[in-house]
């Protein structure tokens, strides 16, 4: 669980966010994505108490003629403390004023989004990098187990058959 919003008004983002979200893809919408990376955890620090904050992912695609979006986006930020922070920031990426559609986790390649991240953000360092660098490695395990299951090479009849005529394991 996040921590709350230091300040009642930062709740203006998100409701900015809600009021310029749309549900079907239009020429003129901007793409906007916000995922939790790196969840709350307390911990200590040289013999004392730390708590450290969630951060989110938050990028942002400028509009395209037509689907598919590049994979590269136009801005990618990690932002802490509470998902107002990051509908702030997404905020911040896109126009004003103009409608945005907001993706899903399956939509966006969150490896390369945090990978943009580590490669230029030269601020963070130390317990925020390695958990970003966590977060990015079991997204890529998690695409590499998608790619393996889903565009194997492996035909189970073959290998049914190539058991019962050799005498292999598959």
């Amino acid at each position: 669980m996040s921590a709350q919003p230091s300040n009642p008004s930062d709740h203006h983002s998100l409701r900015e966010l809600a009021a310029r979200v749309v549900r079907t893809w239009q020429p003129a919408c901007w793409f906007g994505f916000i995922v939790e990376a790196i969840p709350e955890e307390g911990g200590e620090e040289d013999g004392e108490p730390v708590q450290h904050p969630a951060h989110f992912l938050v990028a942002a695609w400028p509009p395209v003629d037509a689907p598919p979006l590049p994979l590269m986006p136009a801005g990618a930020a990690i932002v802490s403390r509470h998902v107002v922070h990051a509908a702030a920031e997404l905020l911040r990426l896109v126009p004003r004023d103009v409608p945005i559609v907001m993706l899903g986790r399956d939509s966006v390649n969150t490896m390369l989004v945090a990978d943009m991240i580590l490669a230029g953000d030269r601020n963070l360092d130390g317990w925020y990098r390695e958990r970003l660098e966590t977060f990015a490695e079991a997204e890529r395990r998690n695409w590499r187990l998608e790619i393996g299951r889903d565009y194997s090479d492996r035909d189970e009849g073959f290998e049914r058959f190539k058991q019962r005529i050799l005498g292999q394991a598959p």
